[in-house]
């Protein structure tokens, strides 16, 4: 039986969340379905899926990684955008990151 607390922690990891040295979960292919959506990058397998169910855990979909994945990571808490939780890999958008994503990237970020 899960508590709430793993219920939660899970919850975290699925909408946002590191992977290595970038950024997963619901943020990171939002991310890159933004870029690929606006054309700044082209090319990949066609592995985002906008419309599929976004609470499942996101590993087999695309998001952001490599060199630019590693900026991202680096930028969006130097920026205020994103905040690491005190322990594990999740991050929490920052209200300042949520102005930022409609902003830069046309996302419209919940939690």
């Amino acid at each position: 039986m899960r508590s709430l607390r793993d219920g939660t922690r899970a919850a975290r990891l699925r909408s946002a969340r590191t992977c290595y040295n970038h950024l997963a979960g619901r943020l990171g292919v939002s991310l890159m379905g933004a870029l690929l959506e606006r054309e700044v990058l082209i090319g990949g397998d066609r592995g985002y899926e906008p419309e599929r169910d976004r609470d499942d855990w996101t590993e087999q979909r695309n998001h952001l990684s490599g060199g630019l994945g590693r900026a991202v990571l680096d930028r969006f808490p130097s920026a205020g955008w994103v905040t690491p939780a005190r322990t594990g890999r999740a991050v929490r958008v920052a209200d300042r990151g949520r102005s930022a994503l409609v902003e830069c990237f046309g996302i419209e970020w919940t939690d």
